[in-house]
């Protein structure tokens, strides 16, 4: 049976772990990964995908050195990955890894609240004023 399209979405998506095989790779609660149907081997609305296509990752300061370095270095050995975003949870900051064509992932950068995240990876954006629409930032 074919998979359905998925919707085209912004930031409202359900929490979902991801798999990694590498020996020390951990799932954080607080991550976000999604998978298409066309790379997925398990349906995008299950908990658990081992083949996303994105994930995000929010930062904070007792994982920070793990999750930017470690972390990072095992998220971006997944093959099916497009996408890699790193946000920063007391200021409107979001650090994305895109893998290019070529090989290699390059780097873009957030920071403004009317800045909106293209992710054509899974026919979604993500606008930084939606993602931040309840923190209160210190002055």
């Amino acid at each position: 049976m074919p998979w359905p399209e998925p919707p085209i979405s912004t930031t409202r998506l359900p929490p979902v772990r991801c798999s990694q095989s590498a020996p020390n790779f951990v799932a954080n609660p607080a991550s976000h990964s999604t998978a298409t149907p066309k790379s997925a081997s398990n349906f995008p609305s299950d908990h658990f995908q081992d083949q996303p296509v994105v994930i995000i990752e929010v930062l904070s300061d007792s994982t920070r050195r793990i999750d930017l370095g470690e972390k990072r270095d095992a998220y971006l050995t997944i093959k099916s990955l497009q996408v890699l975003l790193f946000v920063e949870p007391d200021s409107p900051a979001v650090t994305v890894h895109r893998r290019q064509p070529a090989g290699g992932f390059a780097h873009e950068y957030y920071a403004a609240l009317d800045d909106t995240i293209p992710l054509p990876e899974i026919a979604a954006a993500l606008p930084l004023a939606e993602l931040y629409e309840r923190v209160e930032f210190a002055p």
